[in-house]
Order: C-alpha cells, then sequence, then structure tokens
C-alpha cells in the first residue's frame, strides 16, 4: 500500500505538470510531501481538538513540541503517513492530559537534560539562537499557562532524540 501523503505529492505534480514527474521533479516532490505531512498534522490535530475543546493546549502542545524540535532534531518515522498518525496522536493526548503544577518539573528537567546531552557538538555551536529564544519563550509562557502540555511536549520530543543514534 502507497503512502498517502507521498501519493498525494506524487499525482499534484502529475496534475500540474500535465504528465508523469521524472528526476527533475524529486526536489519539488520531496517538498511537497514534507508540506502535505506537516499541513496535515497542523489541520488534523487542531480541528480534533476544536471539537473536544482543547484548542489550546493543543496550539501550545504544537509550539512546544516543533520549538523544540527545530532546535534538537529526533526520530523520523519511515512513512510521512506514520509520522502524520503519529503526531495527531500525540498532540491529541497532551492536549487531554494534565498534570499537576507541582509535577511540571518532573517531566520538564529529564527532557531538557536529555536534549542537553544528545546534541551534537556541532550542532550547539550553530547559529540557530532565534530557535531557542522561541523554544525558551514557548517554555515560559507555558509556565503561567498550560505548563503540563509544554512540559509533556518537550519531554515527548526529548524521548524521540534516542531513535537517532
Amino acid at each position: 500500500m502507497p503512502d498517502v501523503v507521498e501519493w498525494t505529492a506524487y499525482h499534484l505534480i502529475k496534475w500540474k505538470k500535465g504528465s508523469e514527474p521524472d528526476e527533475s521533479d524529486e526536489e519539488t516532490y520531496q517538498g511537497l510531501s514534507f508540506l502535505i505531512s506537516n499541513c496535515s498534522v497542523i489541520f488534523l490535530s487542531l480541528a480534533i481538538a476544536f471539537f473536544t475543546g482543547n484548542l489550546v493546549e493543543c496550539v501550545f502542545a504544537i509550539a512546544a513540541f516543533w520549538t523544540t524540535r527545530m532546535v534538537t532534531g529526533g526520530f523520523h518515522m519511515k512513512t510521512l503517513t506514520g509520522c502524520v498518525v503519529l503526531s495527531v496522536s500525540i498532540f491529541t493526548v497532551i492536549s487531554y492530559l494534565e498534570i499537576p503544577d507541582s509535577y511540571f518539573l518532573y517531566f520538564l528537567v529529564p527532557a531538557l537534560i536529555i536534549i542537553a546531552i544528545w546534541r551534537d557538538k556541532e550542532e550547539q555551536i550553530n547559529l540557530k539562537h532565534i530557535l531557542v529564544i522561541c523554544g525558551f519563550a514557548a517554555i515560559l509562557l507555558g509556565l503561567f499557562i498550560v505548563p503540563s502540555t509544554v512540559a509533556l511536549s518537550i519531554c515527548i520530543q526529548a524521548l524521540t532524540l534516542f531513535g537517532r543514534r
């Protein structure tokens, strides 16, 4: 069975081009597949959160997860459809979970330690200051608005680093 995201990207390129995609379309195909995957995750997660009444929590879960992921990297699924299904599931579950504020640091501190240890030395030198500032802003904002959602998102993202090596 073909990957739904890649199948969609292939057919969109075929429709736009008017013929079968060739090797020159590979970069467009990869970019379009990635775009469809990310948009699907955001749209499906927010749609589910809207209908369940957890929209704010879901927005913070997505923001914290992806900001942390942009800075640290992490494990990737074998298929983009698998990534969509897993990501939507994670964001939906995280937006429902509510841990007491006193346990907030029990999730956040180990996650930040994992991220600090697991990052490559070369990545620590790269100029990603803006992303780091955005990550810290999301964390600080999360401390006051929805701390458990932010902590769980960062913790789950930190766990994806184990599949990287």
